[in-house]
């Protein structure tokens, strides 16, 4: 298969993956995001730059079509996982799922980090997720200042979300033909 075809095919399906699983979990109010699951695949299957560039046309799209421009600080946590999968998931140049624990953790808490800063300055702390929220709200009823009860609503919903959505990563991973997960190099011309 021509790599730049693959490069295309599985980016596009990534781009619809975050978009799609957003939708879903929105409409069915899970407390999970699910937008950026096609961002951490194509980084594991491709290479970061994928991610990073999935990341970019997702949070664009967001912030054109669904809510407003501010929504585009949001890409620092796109372009977080998009590095911390396709860096993190690897060990010289292969994947290793012996990784998945530490990258998730890590996922988890620099996710939680950069959503905190990013919705204390987009909204001054109120979230957008309703479980995020709700999680905050009973934060702050407890005397625990702005920051840290968005963050404590935003690192629930993150564990959550990042646990679910390593598992749909690895179970498409796995199901997607060999020929989709090689690196190859490409032949002249190609």
């Amino acid at each position: 298969m021509n790599n730049k075809v693959r490069y295309a095919v599985i980016m596009a399906v990534s781009v619809l993956l975050n978009q799609v699983l957003s939708a879903v979990a929105m409409h069915f109010g899970w407390p999970l995001w699910l937008d950026f699951t096609g961002t951490a695949l194509s980084a594991v299957v491709l290479e970061p730059t994928a991610g990073l560039l999935v990341g970019l046309i997702d949070n664009f799209y967001i912030a054109i079509f669904v809510t407003d421009n501010s929504s585009m600080l949001y890409y620092g946590a796109s372009a977080a996982v998009a590095i911390l999968a396709g860096v993190g998931m690897r060990k010289d140049g292969k994947l290793t799922l012996r990784r998945l624990p530490a990258v998730a953790a890590l996922t988890v808490v620099i996710m939680t980090f950069l959503s905190t800063i990013m919705t204390m300055w987009r909204t001054g702390g109120v979230c957008s997720h309703p479980y995020e929220e709700a999680l905050c709200q009973k934060a702050l009823a407890h005397g625990v200042p702005t920051f840290f009860a968005c963050m404590w609503g935003t690192f629930v919903v993150k564990v959550f979300d990042v646990i679910t959505v390593s598992l749909l990563v690895m179970a498409i991973y796995w199901i997607l033909p060999a020929k989709w997960k090689q690196n190859k190099e490409a032949a002249p011309g190609e």
